[in-house]
C-alpha cells in the first residue's frame, strides 16, 4: 500500500512513471479502496520545501487547472470521486477515483497531477486488454505472491520495464529507462543513454 501511494502522490505525480492506474480484483476492490483513501488522507498537501510535506503544488496554475479539469470531466461521466475534493488554491490535494469511463482523459491520457484511479477487474485478463490498449507503455508493476502470475503479467504487458511487488516509480541510474508506443523515444540509464548518444564508425583496412 505504501509504495502504491508514494507511486501515486510524490512530487504531486509529475513523474513520467508515476503510478496513475490501480487493478484490483473485484473481491478486495472494496477494502482495498478503503484502506487506499484512508492513507491517502493522511498526506499533507503544502510547500513542497518543508519536511512535513508530501504533496508539493503543481507546476503552473494552468496545469492544476487542467488536471482539475480532466477530474471534473471524469465525474460527470460517471465516475465516482472516492477521496478528495475540488477546490480553489494554487495546491491540488491527492483525488482518487473509480469507475473512470474509458472515453474520459484522464483514462487514457497521462495526467502528470495527483490523481490515481482504481479499476476492479473479474478476470485478469480485462486489466491486460485495457492496459494493452493504452498507447503509453513506459513502466508497469505487477503486485502477486505468485511468481507463475508476476511471469504472466511480465509476457503479457507491452511495457519496457514491469516491477514486481513494487510500484512503478522503482529505477536506479544504471537501469534502462524508455518507453514503448507514445512513451517516448531514445533510452536513458548512463550506459545506455551514452550508446543513443553515439555514432558507431567502422573503419577496415586492407594493407598499404
Amino acid at each position: 500500500m505504501a509504495s502504491l501511494i508514494k507511486g501515486a502522490f510524490y512530487h504531486a505525480g509529475q513523474v513520467c512513471i508515476s503510478t496513475q492506474k490501480i487493478f484490483v480484483h473485484e473481491k478486495v476492490a472494496s477494502a482495498f479502496t478503503s484502506m487506499f483513501c484512508a492513507a491517502t488522507a493522511k498526506l499533507v498537501t503544502g510547500d513542497a520545501r518543508l519536511k512535513e510535506t508530501h504533496v508539493g503544488p503543481l507546476i503552473r496554475p494552468s496545469e492544476k487547472e487542467r488536471v482539475q479539469s480532466w477530474v471534473e470531466e471524469a465525474i460527470k461521466a460517471g465516475a465516482n470521486l472516492a477521496h478528495g475534493k475540488l477546490e480553489d488554491g494554487i495546491f491540488m490535494k491527492p483525488v482518487v477515483l473509480t469507475n473512470v469511463p474509458v472515453k474520459c482523459k484522464i483514462w487514457h491520457e497521462e495526467v502528470f497531477g495527483p490523481v490515481v484511479s482504481i479499476n476492479p477487474f473479474k478476470e485478469v485478463s480485462e486489466a491486460y486488454e485495457d492496459i494493452e490498449s493504452s498507447p503509453f507503455h513506459f513502466e508497469a508493476a505487477v503486485f502477486t505472491q505468485s511468481l507463475g502470475k508476476a511471469l504472466e503479467g511480465v509476457k503479457r504487458m507491452a511495457a519496457m520495464t514491469v516491477v514486481v511487488n513494487e510500484a512503478t516509480t522503482f529505477r536506479v541510474d544504471a537501469m534502462p529507462f524508455g518507453g514503448h508506443r507514445q512513451s517516448g523515444l531514445g533510452m536513458g540509464g548512463v550506459h545506455y543513454a551514452v550508446e543513443e548518444l553515439t555514432r558507431l564508425k567502422q573503419v577496415i583496412i586492407n594493407g598499404f
